[in-house]
């Protein structure tokens, strides 16, 4: 009858041990998933806060090559009016031979 108790009782303490290590490892384990949780959200945060960037800056430069463009084809369409005229201008003065 001892060595039976004996038996259970080593029994008992090796499934006593495994239920411990177990149980530590899912509270390791859950505060690992807590914490890769919250480095999501912050990761998805830092996202957002790029894209808002970038969306600014990429509005910034199609302004920036608005105004280019209008200082490119500006000068451009003023040479063509001014040239335009001058033609116009000569045919008018210019007599015309009947």
């Amino acid at each position: 009858m001892q060595t039976r108790l004996k038996e259970f009782a080593k029994l008992y303490d090796v499934i006593k041990n495994e239920r411990n290590k177990i149980v530590n490892l899912i509270q390791t384990s859950t505060q690992i998933s807590a914490e890769m949780r919250e480095k999501i959200k912050i990761l998805a945060n830092e996202m957002e806060i790029l894209r808002t960037a970038v969306s600014q800056k990429e509005r910034l430069v199609m302004a920036i090559m608005c105004m280019w463009l209008f200082c490119v084809i500006k000068p451009t369409m003023m040479t063509a009016n001014v040239d335009r005229d001058r033609l116009s201008s000569i045919r008018l003065t210019k007599p015309q031979n009947l």
